[in-house]
């Protein structure tokens, strides 16, 4: 299960409390292990991106623990933030990144306030266009998924649950 959007949309603190209710693993956002303190990367902190989360992803998808796995951002993020930021992304980033697959993707849009932290910028009329940045992947199929589920709730419990029902209905299959 991909949690998936633009940044300060609740995607870590949503995987985590997802893999807490399932019992499952869930792998974090790689860009916050490379860049400590600036939201600009360089394109070598890109590679350094894409590879550890190709490697922890793939890490847990071969060898799962439960039968799910929540996926806190993924290659074809890393792939719009350096396209945003770089107007560019090293051509083996964008070819991983079309190959990853996805049987759910939760789409957190952006319908809660944005929170500050060293990582985020992109806030205010940049937000609309990173949200539409990352809707456009999917409707290009950048994004390779089964399923997209938009959670579009403004209160936090709220988007849980919605994003639990879509689990739940995931499971059910």
């Amino acid at each position: 299960v991909l949690l998936y959007g633009s940044e300060s949309v609740g995607k870590t603190t949503m995987a985590k409390m997802l893999a807490e209710e399932y019992g499952a693993e869930w792998v974090p956002e790689m860009a916050r292990t490379v860049l400590s303190d600036t939201p600009l990367p360089s394109l070598s902190q890109i590679e350094q991106i894409a590879a550890l989360q190709a490697q922890t992803e793939s890490r847990h998808t071969h060898h799962p623990p439960a039968p799910l796995l929540f996926v806190d951002t993924d290659l074809t993020t890393t792939h719009t933030y350096s396209t945003h930021y770089l107007s560019a992304t090293p051509e083996w980033v964008t070819q991983l990144a079309s190959l990853h697959h996805y049987h759910l993707t939760l789409f957190l849009c952006a319908t809660v306030p944005w929170v500050a932290d060293p990582l985020r910028d992109l806030h205010g009329p940049m937000r609309e266009i990173m949200e539409a940045k990352f809707k456009a992947n999917i409707e290009t199929g950048f994004l390779h998924t089964d399923k997209v589920v938009y959670i579009t709730a403004e209160d936090y419990c709220e988007r849980f649950a919605q994003a639990k029902r879509a689990v739940d209905e995931l499971l059910e299959t």
